[in-house]
């Protein structure tokens, strides 16, 4: 009974965990429209909007690593300028289109970002597309351009700290 103690309790937890480590990349889940967090749709449709419009680019399409490795380098490029912002409270990252989640951590003056992991309950979550996020990113778009076109989504507006964190972030230029 002691040692199928642990092997259950470990079983539990890869049970638990593994839906968090599939996003589109993985070729689990392709399709945006099985989008699980609220706001989501409005977010994605909002985007292809703006894209139909042409207030953003469409992205080329890439699958798997290729793909993943793209959403990456943009997501890394992201917590540099949120570390040169002075993020200091945790927050998550919905990328809607690709259903990515990622972290975002502060950590002694640097932060730490993971990707396919969930949010803690009640923990913020900034909803957005890989094509807002590179629009924001690359300044294509300003950040009160994106507001308005609701290319993006906060979970509580009420954090006010990770907000302005997110809108120096974005707001002022970095060189990467």
């Amino acid at each position: 009974m002691k040692k199928l103690l642990p092997a259950l309790f470990s079983a539990l937890i890869a049970s638990i965990a593994t839906p968090a480590l599939a996003c589109g990349y993985d070729s689990i889940i392709n399709n945006p429209f099985t989008l699980n967090y609220p706001g989501s749709m409005v977010v994605a449709l909002k985007t292809q909007q703006a894209i139909t419009e042409g207030a953003i680019s469409p992205l080329p399409a890439l699958t798997g690593k290729d793909g993943l490795a793209r959403v990456s380098q943009w997501l890394e490029q992201l917590r540099g300028r949120l570390q040169q912002a002075g993020l200091d409270e945790r927050f998550s990252v919905y990328l809607v289109d690709s259903n990515l989640w990622t972290r975002f951590d502060p950590l002694g003056g640097n932060v730490l970002v993971q990707s396919h992991i969930t949010p803690e309950p009640n923990e913020t979550v900034l909803l957005m597309t890989e094509a807002g996020l590179n629009a924001l990113l690359h300044a294509n778009l300003t950040l009160a351009q994106a507001q308005q076109k609701q290319l993006f989504k906060w979970s509580k507006t009420n954090d006010a700290r990770v907000v302005a964190s997110f809108e120096r972030s974005i707001s002022e230029v970095a060189i990467f």
